[in-house]
């Protein structure tokens, strides 16, 4: 919550075009304007770092942890969504704009040399972590 607006930000693992997540976006969403909570902003953002389809549970519980202990360093995600800059009409933050905003940490398990290359690429200072 900042300034008595609420963000509430989904973080997908794996790929947002796939059923599971887009069905999930949506229920979501849905679930939200029904309550008709004021001043309050959804976004779905997508890391594509999960590969495997049996690993969500575990996937989950690491993002939990991540999101806690790098709260400070998302502030600024949040502020976008308040401010409606962080998606634009697109329906979820593709993972390439995504990595502007999260810290190495999230990448840690990454299932992929490639998807982890490209947060390097959009991220220098990564790449000595």
């Amino acid at each position: 919550v900042m300034d008595g607006k609420t963000s509430v930000i989904l973080f997908e693992p794996a790929a947002c075009s796939a059923f599971g997540p887009a069905l999930l976006a949506l229920r979501t969403k849905a679930a939200l304007e029904r309550e008709q909570l004021p001043d309050c902003y959804f976004a779905m953002v997508e890391l594509d770092i999960q590969r495997s389809s049996s690993e969500c549970g575990i996937f989950s519980l690491a993002l939990a942890k991540k999101l806690q202990l790098e709260f400070m360093n998302l502030v600024k995600i949040h502020e976008d969504n308040i401010c409606e800059r962080l998606c634009g009409e697109e329906p979820f933050l593709p993972s390439d704009k995504a990595d502007r905003y999260l810290p190495v940490s999230f990448y840690k398990h990454t299932q992929g040399v490639q998807r982890l290359n490209e947060y390097v690429e959009a991220n220098p200072a990564a790449g000595s972590s």
